[in-house]
């Protein structure tokens, strides 16, 4: 009798102690929707337990590099035919760029042969209170320091939504928003490189994104950006006259670049992992400036891209570390540019006759090519990683630029497209740090149908240490 008076009083304690078991199952603690605080009223704000004290992370990014062409290989692939912001003809003159300062500076500046200290990125992440989180990342290029990334995004938005806001890297595609010790290989691929040049599509702006209320993962979303991305939203803004001849280039206001995405990811159970997307964008400001010997050679238009990509995880159970496990993934994406031009000459032409000669055929602020014409032009990837041990893995991939070369132009240049064969052996001690081994070989269109081929070696170690969070898919 007292087994039992004892045994009620005990579950009549349980029930008062736990209220969510009298009204039903209790909530998943891991679940991402229970983590979230809920909002205070004014007053009585809990703060984060970071506010004060940020998670600081710190990767340093190391490398041997060598290739067979005296250390050519980045200038060869920067002139590659059609997929860049200019023409792939930057010998007869210099191009103004806006957005970067060098559209392909190849992973934060171009490699010598020997050794090189790549970048040290700095990262501070903290939950600010309730309602926003913060991130800022800082990376050291040599003897300079840029502002990688700053944004805030939010916590308590209703209904699945969230919103970004500062300098931050897009989402479209999947490679896109990664930074560089996330990759599978030293670096991005030429299709990522020549569209949104070597720091990505990284702009300042907005994002707002919807994740479904479904069982499966499917998150929408939109973004409008400043627009300064050599090779999509160039702007260069209005142009000095030409003795009293006004240029094509005019300035605009931003926001000049809007993108979308779409992320939808099935569930394949524990050990498979499928993520599909889609993007598109529009820039409403695309200008270039190219510099010839005796003109100027003015673009001014819009642009358009779309792509699709695809991500397969494979992670065996068992506790095997790295061996067997398999990653592939590649991506795909079509630009157009609708463009105008117009040359307008600084100088007269030919330029060993005296401006005053009167077989001079153009004098200063002459008007001489006006054209327009539409350019398209596209590019993938694929590329695999697998588990051969416990720490090691090997990884191939394929680029390909310029099936669709078009300029448009009556008798117009022909481009052919370029292409690149890489294969990677990494070593990973722990999750903290990283050895790579890469060998790359590039077979790229430069001009007149010529081509220049390179082969490229990397050595790269990476190192990070603090309090680094998990990667996203």
């Amino acid at each position: 009798m007292n087994r039992i008076l004892i045994g009620g009083i005990a579950a009549a304690l349980c029930m008062t102690a736990s209220p969510a078991a009298a009204s039903g199952p209790q909530k998943d603690p891991l679940d991402p929707a229970n983590l979230r605080p809920a909002p205070q009223p004014l007053g009585k704000q809990v703060s984060a337990g970071s506010r004060f004290n940020p998670a600081i992370s710190v990767i340093v990014d190391g490398v041997y590099y060598s290739d067979n062409v005296g250390g050519e290989a980045f200038e060869i692939l920067s002139e590659a035919d059609g997929f860049s912001a200019g023409h792939g003809h930057e010998e007869e003159g210099e191009e103004h760029g806006g957005g970067h300062e060098d559209e392909h500076d190849h992973g934060h500046g171009e490699l010598e042969r020997g050794f090189n200290l790549r970048e040290v990125e700095i990262a501070l992440a903290a939950t600010v209170d309730p309602y926003f989180d913060a991130f800022v990342m800082f990376v050291f290029d040599g003897d300079e320091v840029e502002l990688e990334e700053a944004f805030i995004t939010t916590r308590a938005l209703p209904a699945g939504l969230q919103a970004k806001f500062g300098k931050f890297l897009s989402d479209v595609g999947y490679i896109n928003k990664q930074h560089p010790h996330s990759w599978d290989f030293f670096d991005r691929p030429l299709v990522n490189e020549l569209l949104f040049g070597d720091h990505g599509l990284q702009e300042t702006g907005v994002q707002l994104s919807w994740l479904a209320p479904t069982s499966q993962y499917l998150r929408l979303g939109v973004e409008a950006l400043q627009g300064e991305t050599a090779g999509i939203a160039n702007h260069l803004g209005e142009q000095d006259d030409v003795e009293g001849t006004a240029r094509i280039l005019e300035d605009a206001a931003g926001p000049r670049l809007f993108t979308g995405f779409a992320k939808y990811a099935p569930d394949l159970g524990f050990e498979h992992a499928l993520q599909l997307g889609a993007s598109a964008g529009y820039a409403s400001s695309f200008q270039n400036s190219i510099e010839r010997e005796t003109f100027y050679e003015d673009h001014e238009g819009s642009a358009t891209f779309w792509g699709l990509d695809a991500v397969y995880k494979y992670l065996p159970s068992g506790g095997t570390g790295l061996r067997g496990a398999f990653k592939l993934q590649g991506e795909y994406y079509y630009r157009t540019r609708d463009i105008d031009r117009r040359d307008v000459f600084f100088a007269c032409e030919p330029e060993d006759l005296a401006c005053d000669d009167p077989l001079n055929e153009f004098q200063v602020g002459d008007i001489g090519v006006e054209e327009s014409f539409e350019e398209k032009q596209d590019g993938f990837y694929v590329q695999g990683v697998y588990g051969i041990a416990q720490r090691w893995t090997v990884g191939l991939r394929y680029d390909e630029v310029g099936l669709t070369n078009s300029t448009g132009r009556a008798g117009g240049e022909e481009w052919d497209s370029s292409k690149r064969y890489t294969a990677a052996l990494n070593f990973l001690p722990t999750e903290y740090s990283r050895l790579r081994l890469q060998l790359s070989r590039g077979d790229i269109s430069v001009d007149d149908g010529e081509r220049e081929t390179y082969n490229q070696v990397f050595l790269q170690f990476q190192m990070n240490f603090g309090a680094h969070g998990a990667h996203t898919f």
